[in-house]
């Protein structure tokens, strides 16, 4: 493969769409202006992507080293590995972090750099490890996605809104646990590990509900009701039991993992439109459109692979 299509493969592009919606929905929320903030929107984009590409180029770096130590049939990195050498994942990654840092601090306070610092961090400790104990990668996927969503609460939306990263996070949890187990990943996620997942989303929920104690935290400011978000949610649960019901066992994992995260967009789409900010709609069902566009092009670059 040629590096040009081998950095393409690397970067998952069907995956940024994501990444950017869940980044886009909280600077629309608090925005209101009559267009699109885009000011505020461009850094929460370049910090999205960098977490994206850090989080998809280390990744890749992780699992091209670990599975050149183990017998070609028993390699489990979906990418093809070794197509890059590891100086150059490296460097992609290291200037992905770099970018998602620059844009927290270098826009004028658009952004809150904590937040956006913290998600480089948990992304950090789920590849240096954490993910082999599947109750704590799963926890940490589905608090980086949280953290990608919270990180344009600034000023004093920090205490507020955060039924959108709240709800964005339970909802990557149970995709990610349902799809792991599924796809029969290993270290394998039964038994105690679902007890201890449990457990862990339990300690979190604790530690959230103390904070909102102790300082003045808004589960959801607006007069508006979440009816609409809690029904997208609720046509999610009728595709999670299609799934489950009608995908053979095979497919069914890498099928809800696809649907399931992809349907983040939709969830943030309808935090949107709850608050009339239609104006906003156009750019989720864009991000929408380029996730098969994306798995198309992916699909041409592996098909003329060399």
């Amino acid at each position: 493969m040629t590096t040009l299509p081998a950095i393409l493969r690397l970067l998952r592009p069907h995956l940024l769409p994501v990444y950017l919606a869940n980044a886009s929905v909280v600077v629309l929320l608090t925005d209101r202006g009559g267009d699109l903030p885009w000011a505020a929107l461009a850094p929460a984009w370049l910090a999205a992507a960098g977490l994206h590409v850090f989080a998809a180029a280390g990744g890749d770096l992780v699992d091209a080293r670990r599975d050149r130590q183990r017998p070609p049939d028993e390699r489990t990195n979906p990418i093809a590995t070794g197509a890059l050498a590891d100086w150059l994942v490296g460097l992609i990654a290291l200037a992905a972090a770099a970018l998602a840092a620059g844009a927290a601090v270098g826009f004028g306070g658009a952004l809150e750099p904590i937040t956006v610092l913290a998600a480089l961090g948990l992304t950090a400790v789920f590849l240096g490890g954490a993910r082999r104990w599947p109750p704590a990668g799963l926890l940490l996927t589905a608090l980086i996605q949280a953290a990608v969503a919270a990180m344009g609460l600034t000023g004093e939306a920090v205490f507020q809104w955060w039924a959108v990263p709240g709800i964005l996070g339970a909802h990557t949890l149970l995709v990610s646990a349902f799809a792991y187990a599924w796809e029969g990943r290993r270290p394998p996620l039964y038994g105690n590990n679902w007890f201890h997942l449990l457990v862990a989303t339990g300690a979190v929920l604790a530690v959230l509900t103390a904070a909102a104690q102790r300082w003045s935290v808004q589960w959801w400011p607006s007069e508006a009701k979440l009816n609409t978000v809690f029904l997208t949610w609720g046509l999610f649960a009728l595709v999670f039991a299609v799934i489950f019901t009608r995908v053979s066992r095979a497919r069914r994992g890498a099928m809800l993992r696809l649907v399931g995260m992809n349907w983040l967009i939709l969830l943030d789409l309808a935090f949107v439109t709850t608050v009339g900010a239609d104006r906003a709609t156009w750019l989720f069902l864009v991000l929408l459109a380029a996730v098969p566009a994306s798995m198309w092009l992916l699909g041409r670059v592996g098909a003329g692979r060399t």
